[in-house]
């Protein structure tokens, strides 16, 4: 006997109406049209990189590199844009992407509409570790960004 053999007798086709009606009441009529609907933006500086940290003195010495990252929304009406997603691309020094490279990105509360991150990169002092980081912003709404090295 089947799992929907043991429901009652229109079970299934009331748990469908129940389903489509709550639906309807959370999404309006333009709210059905998903992207389309949405203005999303891509928010990103005009410069090649955005940071850049060089390697620490003597070679082998650890160092952790920190950048404080914050998107400012351009209206800050009902909590202001939204940043759904920050993406760093890690380069070289030729500004070719580094293979392996992810920093660590710990989110950090919002501050008056202003969404922000600590991002670390570490470095072991080798000439290849110098490490320039690019930031884009995928967005709902305008805004800007700033990035201040820390370390």
């Amino acid at each position: 006997m089947k799992q929907l053999d043991r429901l009652p007798e229109n079970a299934m086709s009331s748990e469908l109406r129940r389903r489509i009606f709550e639906n309807n009441e959370l999404k309006g009529a333009f709210q059905r049209r998903g992207s389309t609907s949405v203005v999303t933006h891509r928010i990103f500086s005009q410069s090649t990189y955005d940071v850049q940290f060089t390697p620490p003195s003597p070679v082998g010495t650890l160092k952790v590199n920190q950048v404080d990252v914050e998107f400012i929304p351009d209206d800050k009406t009902f909590g202001g844009a939204f940043c759904y997603r920050m993406l760093i691309v890690a380069l070289d020094t030729n500004n070719q992407p580094l293979a392996g490279v992810q920093p660590e990105i710990e989110r950090k509360p919002v501050v008056d509409g202003r969404q922000r991150w600590s991002v670390y990169h570490t470095s072991f002092g080798y000439a290849g570790d110098t490490a320039r980081l690019k930031f884009y912003f995928f967005t709902l709404g305008s805004g800007t960004f700033t990035a201040n090295v820390i370390t």
